[in-house]
């Protein structure tokens, strides 16, 4: 799953029918809190290739407190990915 801060996309075995709803659970930071909600499937496609498919989903009428959960979990990975990126440039320039 890739999770965007309005939505998420999903790698699946099979075309999900857009505007149906999917109930979803997402675990995050090992489990220190949970989103539990009914989400709308925005589009679905066929990977080329692949025999996979991928669809998005809407994260819609979610509680403010949800939506800023999901918001500073973003920021973080955003965050600790640059920071890796900052090591491995320098790392690189001490070889």
């Amino acid at each position: 799953m890739i999770l965007v801060f309005g939505g998420a996309g999903l790698c699946v075995e099979e075309l999900l029918p857009e505007q149906s709803y999917i109930a979803l659970r997402v675990l995050f930071d090992e489990g220190a809190w949970v989103l539990t909600c009914f989400a709308p499937i925005r589009y679905s496609r066929m990977h080329k290739g692949r025999g996979r498919c991928r669809s998005g989903i809407e994260l819609v009428s979610l509680p403010l407190e949800y939506q800023k959960l999901i918001n500073r979990y973003l920021l973080n990975r955003q965050t600790e990915a640059r920071r890796a990126q900052i090591r491995a440039e320098h790392n690189n320039e001490l070889l």
